[in-house]
């Protein structure tokens, strides 16, 4: 008899939690409804608030997000990197490109045994460092902005694990059933 009392309340419990749910659902939202940060693009949401890739370091510090907060100042400054090994490497390459062309020497002026000018080995020199910093950019842009763009789902992973919802749920074993209670 006792386990028929038992089975009954939870049941009832059940029931009752399952027509409260069902009520809330066509109820307006509630405020402090949780707002996930969203991104598109390098330009980030959260609520109505739109926020570009410099506003996001300080934002992250005031939500106090600290692991989101590295991974986001750790990618821009790779992609900032990544940007200077871009901006030097094209500047390197106009500029050695200029000195072999001022230099006056053609392919047909060089020859065995005569020495090439130091204004064109320095523009070669010039070009293959310049070419090696674009390539260098390739990878510092990637995982720069793979991990800002990463910290939006790190910073809703670490804000919804704070504040777990506990639910109640109707679990069964060999004793027989129970009400649990998951948080």
């Amino acid at each position: 008899m006792k386990k028929f009392l038992f089975l009954m309340a939870a049941m009832l419990t059940v029931a009752g939690a399952m027509a409260q749910e069902s009520t809330s659902a066509n109820a307006p939202e509630p405020q402090n409804k949780r707002i996930v940060l969203e991104r598109s693009g390098n330009t980030y949401y959260y609520g109505g608030q739109k926020m570009k890739r410099t506003q996001m370091v300080d934002w992250y510090a005031q939500h106090n997000c600290q692991v989101a907060y590295e991974q986001f100042r750790s990618g821009n400054n790779v992609a900032i990197a990544g940007w200077v090994c871009l901006g030097l490497g094209l500047g390197l390459d106009i500029a050695g490109l200029s000195c072999a062309a001022a230099s006056g020497a053609t392919a047909s002026s060089i020859t065995p045994g005569k020495p090439v000018p130091p204004l064109l080995t320095a523009g070669y020199a010039m070009a293959a460092v310049g070419g090696a910093l674009e390539i260098a950019c390739i990878p510092c842009l990637i995982v720069g902005y793979v991990r800002m763009h990463e910290s939006v789902n790190t910073y809703n992973t670490h804000m919804m694990a704070r504040n777990p919802k506990p639910y109640l749920a109707l679990q069964s074993s060999a004793a027989g059933l129970g009400l649990a209670l998951h948080f």
